[in-house]
């Protein structure tokens, strides 16, 4: 039997490391089977007659008869959110964040915690996974996105490190407001969505904004030399925004005590 590489031993090291920081049983659900088997899976929902759940970055299905219960953890989402939620490419709103790093390594995706900056192909978990458990944005480069380099941006809420906003950004030469190449984006995303629902003209950017269902909004914004198609998840938006007010209020909470007694 041949040698396994030492990227391998590296990647399988960072992976226990992410488990000791946060167990696997914090971020799984459990679909208890009748039978006795007990499949432990990212998220669980319901679809037609099958209980569904996300099992690195594929989706598994068992007939709902065969099914004595379900356990959710962590963070109860209803099904109905999850199936709600916003898809471009390989990624869906609400994906916890060690579903999203199984994606990239399943894709080969060459994911970057935000600040980094590298010329680098494929996955790499020294600068994706390593910093699952301290960082809530990734992103990465992709050639030939509408035929022009583009940048992906994915966004996690920062306490139940949850999927909540995607960008889409592409810059530089014929990237702007008054481009054909705004025009083309807009094209497609009219065709899709419909007519947007509100327009904000403005300097530098120039914003349309489209509903595709209840939960999830499209924001498409030219200027500056970059066209960026956002999208956001309002349910996990609003999770975002309470995490973070209720992180900021512990912040200060820390610094106030400390420091009171200096004055």
């Amino acid at each position: 039997m041949g040698k396994r590489p030492i990227t391998w031993l590296i990647f399988t090291v960072l992976k226990l490391n992410i488990l000791l920081v946060f167990p696997v049983d914090l971020f799984a659900d459990k679909i208890i089977l009748r039978d006795g088997r007990v499949i432990t899976v990212g998220r669980t929902w319901e679809e037609d007659d099958q209980i569904k759940g996300s099992l690195r970055g594929s989706v598994i299905g068992f007939p709902k008869d065969t099914v004595d219960r379900i356990d959710q953890n962590f963070h109860n989402i209803s099904p109905q959110k999850v199936l709600d939620g916003f898809i471009f490419d390989i990624w869906r709103s609400g994906l916890r964040i060690h579903e999203a790093m199984d994606i990239a390594e399943r894709n080969d995706v060459p994911l970057l915690r935000d600040g980094f900056v590298s010329i680098n192909k494929h996955f790499n978990p020294d600068t994706s996974l390593k910093y699952a458990p301290t960082h809530n944005r990734f992103y990465y480069k992709k050639d030939g996105l509408l035929g022009k380099p583009a940048k992906i941006e994915i966004q996690f809420t920062p306490k139940s490190r949850l999927l909540y906003k995607l960008l889409v950004q592409w810059g530089g030469p014929g990237a702007s407001k008054n481009n054909p190449f705004f025009d083309e984006v807009q094209s497609i995303l009219k065709k899709k969505y419909g007519e947007p629902y509100e327009k904000k003209y403005g300097i530098p950017f120039h914003s349309m904004f489209y509903n595709i269902n209840s939960t999830v909004y499209a924001m498409l914004q030219g200027g500056n030399g970059s066209v960026s198609v956002y999208y956001f998840d309002r349910y996990f938006q609003e999770l975002n925004d309470r995490e973070t007010r209720e992180m900021e209020e512990i912040r200060k909470r820390g610094y106030t005590n400390k420091d009171s007694g200096k004055f």
